[in-house]
C-alpha cells in the first residue's frame, strides 16, 4: 500500500457552486434570515411524525404534552425561535415555555408548505441513486433532470447528480462562459465544479448530452448564524422546495449533533490514485458550533480547516465545504510507502486554538503525531473520520 503525503502548497482562483427546487410556492423574493415578531409566539409547528396522534404541520400549544407511545414513533417540532426538537417514543414531555425573540412569517410559512402536499412530500426518503444519501446530505443535491432554482450554500457545498445513461459528459454554460467536466467513473455524484463562478440570481444552463439542457437559477444563502426554521423558510420563499424537503428528512433521520464527512463523489473515503488527487471535501453537521478538520498521516497531523487563526464557526443545517469556493484544495500526491491517511473533523463549542496542540493552532504546517497519540477533544464536541485510500 502506498502512503499518501500532504502538499501544503495553495493558490486562490474564483469558482463556485448551486443546489437544487422543485418545490411549487409563491413567486415572491426570499426575505433575508432574520428573526422578526409573530402573533401565536407561543405555538410549535410539527415537522416530521411518525406517530398517527400528530401530523406535519400541526401546531402545538406550550405546554401541550408530548405523548409516544412505541419505540418507532418519532415526532420533529420547531418552537418560534426556529429551533427543532426530536422526541422517541416511549416519550410522555411536555413542551416547554418559548422565551426570547421569534421568527417573523417562518411558521406560517414553513405551516403552509407542510400542509400543501405534493412534492415536498414525495421527496422525503427518496433516492435517485443507488447507494442512498445519508440524511444530513440530501437537501444538498441536486438531480439535474429536474432542477431550476437552486439554492447555495456560501461555500459551495452541494451535489449533483443525473441518471447513469447520462454520467458522461457535463457541460455548463453562463455569463463566465462554458465549462465542460467529465463524470468520474462510478461515482454516483459530483461536488459542484470549482471552475464555474457563483452569483446571487446569476442563470445558468447544465447539459448531459444527448438530453436537452436545464436551466438553472442561482440563490446563495445568506451567510452567518441563523436558525434551522430561518434557513427553511428561506429555502422555501426561494423557490427550493425539495432542498427544504431534504433539510425536514435530515432532521427526522439523524440524531441531534450528528456530523459526516463526505468526498467530492460524496462518498465516505477519498481514493488517490497514482496522479494524486485534490483534498476536496464537505461537512455536514446539524448544531452550530466550531469545526476545525484535521488531516493524519503516519507519524504527522496538519490543520486542513479553518486557515489560520479563523476560528471556523458553522451553523447548524448549513455543510460546508473544505476548502469553501474560491480556494484551491490541497493535493494530495501518493508514494509508495505502506500507510492509511485520514482526515478527522471535530465541531465543538470552542474554536480548535482554545483545544488543539500549541503547533496546530495557526497555520497549516505539520507537526509530529505518533500513531499510539490521541487528541483531547472537548467534552460536547462531534467528530466524523473520512479514510484516504491509495489505489493503482
Amino acid at each position: 500500500m502506498r502512503r499518501i503525503v500532504l502538499a501544503l502548497a495553495c493558490s486562490m482562483r474564483v469558482a463556485g457552486a448551486v443546489a437544487l427546487a422543485c418545490f411549487a410556492v409563491a413567486g415572491h423574493a426570499a426575505e433575508p434570515i432574520a428573526q422578526q415578531a409573530q402573533a401565536g409566539a407561543q405555538n410549535y409547528l410539527v415537522l416530521f411524525s411518525s406517530s398517527p396522534t400528530y401530523k406535519k404541520g400541526d401546531q402545538l400549544i406550550a405546554g401541550t404534552v408530548v405523548e409516544l407511545t412505541r419505540r418507532t414513533e418519532k415526532l420533529v417540532v420547531l418552537n418560534p425561535q426556529g429551533q427543532p426538537t426530536t422526541f422517541t417514543g416511549p416519550t410522555k414531555t411536555p413542551l416547554g415555555p418559548v422565551n426570547g425573540p421569534v421568527g417573523g412569517t417562518m411558521l406560517t410559512t414553513i405551516a403552509q408548505a407542510l400542509t400543501a402536499g405534493g412534492p415536498l412530500e414525495t421527496v422525503l426518503g427518496a433516492s435517485r441513486s443507488g447507494v442512498p444519501p445519508g440524511p444530513l446530505e440530501k437537501a444538498w443535491i441536486v438531480d439535474l433532470a429536474h432542477a431550476k432554482d437552486v439554492c447555495v450554500p456560501p461555500s459551495g457545498a452541494l451535489y449533483l447528480t443525473v441518471d447513469h445513461d447520462s454520467r458522461g459528459r457535463l457541460e455548463f454554460a453562463g455569463t463566465g462562459g462554458r465549462v465542460a467536466v467529465t463524470w468520474p467513473a462510478s461515482a454516483e455524484r459530483i461536488a459542484w465544479p470549482r471552475q464555474l463562478a457563483l452569483t446571487d440570481g446569476g442563470r445558468l444552463s447544465a447539459q448531459t448530452p444527448p438530453r436537452p439542457s436545464s436551466n438553472l437559477v442561482l440563490h446563495i444563502m445568506p451567510a452567518g448564524d441563523a436558525s434551522v426554521g430561518a434557513r427553511l423558510q428561506w429555502l422555501l420563499q426561494s423557490g427550493c422546495g425539495a432542498q427544504a424537503a431534504g433539510l425536514i428528512d435530515g432532521l427526522a433521520g439523524a440524531p441531534t449533533g450528528a456530523i459526516s464527512v463526505r468526498s467530492a463523489t460524496g462518498e465516505p473515503t477519498l481514493a488517490v490514485g497514482a496522479g494524486g488527487a485534490p483534498l476536496d471535501f464537505t461537512v455536514f453537521v446539524n448544531r452550530a458550533g466550531y469545526l476545525t478538520c484535521l488531516y493524519r498521516a503516519p507519524g504527522t497531523i496538519a490543520k486542513a480547516f479553518p486557515s489560520g487563526d479563523a476560528p471556523g464557526a458553522v451553523s447548524a443545517a448549513l455543510p460546508q465545504r473544505v476548502p469553501a469556493l474560491g480556494q484551491t484544495p490541497l493535493q494530495l500526491m501518493p508514494r509508495n510507502q505502506p500507510g492509511t491517511d485520514s482526515v478527522l473533523c471535530v465541531v465543538a463549542d470552542a474554536p480548535g486554538a482554545q483545544w488543539l496542540p500549541p503547533p496546530l493552532r495557526g497555520g497549516g504546517q505539520p507537526m509530529p503525531f505518533g500513531d499510539t497519540e490521541s487528541l483531547v477533544l472537548p467534552p460536547t464536541a462531534v467528530r466524523a473520520d473520512m479514510m484516504i485510500e491509495a489505489r493503482p
